[in-house]
């Protein structure tokens, strides 16, 4: 699977200012730095929506709220769903192939998720994909009750709904991406 340069660039200056949050509406467990005494974000996850999905109808929508990622980081929401373009469409006989756009995207630092099912939103949608990226050890995969899934920079379709999933014990720094489109 191969990834674009300019992709991956943007991710990176993405967590360059990942460290620097202190307030977005996510889920963030904060530890402080032994040598300056601030506190930094350990681990966190927030979504965010596609805006191209459908003709742009979830920013037009008044029913929907747009997540503050979607304002924050508005170069990281262009590359996250162009990301999922260009694995869902490279032609390395993946069967991720001509995966429909997601509507929503998960974004996630250093989660280390224990066994679940998914729900809430996410209910009724089929499947999902998830990439690893960062600099980790081979830990870090997706474990299912069936099978381990190596996702550094290999991304695979699962169904978070039906499958119990979470993540494998992993060491560095750590990102996942999980697209998903909810039923509406």
């Amino acid at each position: 699977m191969s990834f674009r340069g300019d992709l991956v660039l943007s991710f990176l200056l993405f967590f360059v200012s990942f460290r620097t949050l202190t307030f977005l509406e996510i889920n963030f467990q904060n530890v402080k730095d032994d040598k300056t005494g601030d506190v930094i974000i350990d681990s966190g996850s927030f979504t965010i929506i596609n805006p191209k999905f459908n003709n742009g109808v979830l920013l037009s929508n008044e029913k929907v709220r747009v997540p503050l990622g979607n304002s924050l980081f508005p170069e990281l929401v262009t590359a996250v769903f162009d990301l999922e373009e260009s694995l869902s469409n490279d032609d390395d006989g993946n069967a991720i192939n001509q995966r429909p756009p997601s509507s929503h995207c998960a974004v996630n630092r250093n989660a280390q998720f224990t066994p679940h099912l998914d729900s809430g939103r996410g209910a009724g949608q089929s499947l999902s994909m998830i990439v690893g990226l960062g600099d980790y050890d081979e830990g870090g995969g997706l474990l299912t009750e069936s099978d381990p899934y190596d996702i550094r920079y290999a991304p695979i379709e699962f169904d978070g709904w039906k499958q119990r999933h979470w993540t494998a014990p992993f060491a560095g720094e750590r990102y996942s991406l999980v697209w998903f489109t909810p039923e509406m």
